[in-house]
């Protein structure tokens, strides 16, 4: 500004200091657009750029990967149901032996079918249960830990990728 311009100072020579950007404003439209033109050669080691078109073009990229991630959850609730139906199917045909000796004992076929469907409610529970608990250290401790390692290869010049 025009307030602190005395008190920026360059170090070094400012003849070696490399042109990295330039900020230009046009009157309109034609202006911007001729203006695109001159830097449109191949050749030319500078680019103009319009920042909003940059920006776009980059929350697209998120948007895309944000979608990714979101159809690869269902997919993984998807799979994740199946399994765990697949389990209950393969648990009430390896019990059905107990369940029919149940009935012969005197339990009616209603008070078996409760007794399944209590057990299971109480396994998806301390399931639950468990995972929330598993949350909640996860976001306790994994900023930290998180934190460590980006600083640990910052020190060791170890690529986080």
């Amino acid at each position: 500004t025009k307030s602190n311009l005395g008190q920026f100072h360059f170090h070094g020579s400012r003849e070696t200091f490399p042109l990295s950007a330039i900020l230009a404003v046009t009157v309109d439209q034609r202006q911007a657009t001729l203006l695109e033109a001159t830097y449109l050669d191949p050749e030319s080691t500078a680019q103009a750029l319009r920042p909003s078109d940059v920006v776009q073009e980059l929350m697209g990229m998120v948007f895309r990967v944000q979608h990714f991630f979101q159809m690869l959850s269902v997919v993984l609730i998807v799979a994740t149901g199946l399994l765990v139906g697949l389990v209950i199917a393969l648990s009430l045909r390896l019990r059905a032996g107990e369940m029919a000796t149940m009935v012969k004992l005197g339990c009616s076929r209603h008070t078996v079918f409760w007794l399944q469907a209590g057990e299971m409610v109480i396994l998806c529970m301390a399931g639950l249960l468990l995972a929330i608990l598993l949350v909640l250290v996860a976001q306790l401790l994994l900023p930290q830990a998180l934190e460590h390692w980006v600083v640990a290869c910052m020190l060791h010049a170890i690529p986080l990728c």
